[in-house]
């Protein structure tokens, strides 16, 4: 057994413990906000970002102390019974993450490109039952591998708690096929980017068509009629507010309409993706794309893996500060009046 004086700090342990307790802290105070302000857990969206930061945590508190002091010391500690729970919380929660990435991609593409039915059917029950699929679904795909090592494990002493790809053919073809998978959906979460940006910059090039007429010249007496005019009802004024129209006070005075606030939750739902999609691009892909390359072979550099590692956890510690970015919800402290 390995003596604390023979830890060994390197930009690997030293950067893992900083984005380690970044991580804690940023994924914490979110979570706090969200209980905080618990009218937030009625918009159906936010189960997704409850889902993604308690997984972040979970797997933080849990697997980064071991993860430093086996990158410190170089030397697997514990039982096999405690690397079987390692690997569970490495390979299967590890890989919640990117899966929670794709849900909230494909959950804003709904909002921005199909706003209406995204209002009318996506409810919290609907946003936990694909929560829920996600779960079965990594579950599936990650651990028939943690299970296969159970039986096929490698001498700890020797080779330290590892998936046993070097001599098991069932894991080398487990871990090639569940790399390949998990780097497509990481592919596609980044592919699918740039269609709904064009969409997106088309969708706002094209006005209201009211707002397309050329100005008019309005006769003072009409000005003095919409003043005095009786008030419209709740359906008309509901009417006006959704087809985006000018009243005629409107066309006279120049005055444009305020957004509706389905617009400005299709604008908010267009950043959270553009935000989310960068993290991803830049965070995730380089070790999904390495670590895919080697399982299919690929040659295996010890420092590119600890980089594209360390790089991939700090996504744990970005995320909060994404959706605190991209929320004005989350910004705001107080709740509301009643």
């Amino acid at each position: 057994m390995a003596s604390v004086s023979s830890f060994v700090w390197t930009y690997y342990t030293i950067g893992g413990l900083v984005v380690c307790l970044l991580a804690v802290i940023f994924n914490t105070a979110v979570l706090a906000i969200l209980l905080h302000k618990r009218e937030l857990l009625h918009n159906p969206f936010y189960i997704y970002i409850l889902n993604l930061l308690a997984t972040n945590l979970v797997v933080l508190i849990i697997n980064g102390p071991l993860a430093l002091l086996v990158g410190g010391y170089q030397v697997w500690w514990f039982s096999m019974d405690f690397c079987d729970v390692y690997l569970y919380f490495s390979y299967v929660l590890g890989s919640v993450s990117l899966l929670c990435h794709l849900l909230i991609t494909t959950n804003r593409i709904w909002a921005v490109m199909f706003p209406i039915s995204y209002k009318r059917l996506h409810t919290r029950k609907v946003a936990a039952l694909i929560c829920l699929s996600m779960w079965i679904a990594i579950h599936v795909l990650m651990l028939p591998g943690v299970i296969i090592n159970k039986f096929n494990a490698l001498p700890l002493e020797e080779y330290g708690c590892i998936i046993n790809v070097i001599s098991c053919d069932k894991l080398i073809a487990w871990n090639a096929v569940s790399e390949m998978i998990l780097t497509l959906l990481n592919l596609l979460i980044v592919t699918a980017y740039p269609f709904i940006l064009v969409k997106h910059h088309r969708r706002q090039r094209i006005r209201p068509g009211a707002s397309q007429m050329p100005a008019i010249s309005v006769p003072r007496w009409s000005t003095l009629w919409q003043r005095f005019r009786p008030a419209a009802t709740g359906d008309e004024a509901s009417h006006s507010r959704e087809d985006g129209s000018l009243s005629l006070g409107q066309r006279a005075t120049g005055k444009q309409p305020r957004l509706s606030h389905r617009k400005r939750q299709n604008a908010s739902a267009f950043w959270v993706l553009t935000l989310s999609t960068g993290s991803v691009f830049f965070l995730l892909t380089p070790c999904l794309v390495y670590t895919c390359f080697i399982s299919l072979g690929g040659a295996y550099d010890v420092n590119i893996f600890n980089i594209v590692t360390m790089v991939y956890t700090a996504q744990a510690a970005v995320d909060p500060l994404l959706f605190v970015l991209a929320l004005t919800e989350l910004r705001s402290f107080r709740k509301k009046q009643p």
